[in-house]
């Protein structure tokens, strides 16, 4: 997970660039809060309740 933070902090990077084609920088910039609070935490979130997978089905 550290390795992708490091990608998604170089805007210059080519992980970077091509999240950016699909996503906005708030989205970059919630990613990276989700993985700081993974590597501080050193455990994956729980997963919530309801259904834990994309819905409607695409």
């Amino acid at each position: 997970m550290r390795g992708i933070r490091d990608h998604l902090c170089d805007e210059s990077d080519p992980l970077y660039c091509a999240m950016a084609d699909l996503l906005s920088q708030g989205e970059i910039s919630a990613t990276l809060h989700r993985i700081d609070r993974v590597l501080k935490s050193r455990r994956y979130p729980r997963p919530g309740g309801g259904a834990n997978y994309p819905w409607p089905p695409v």
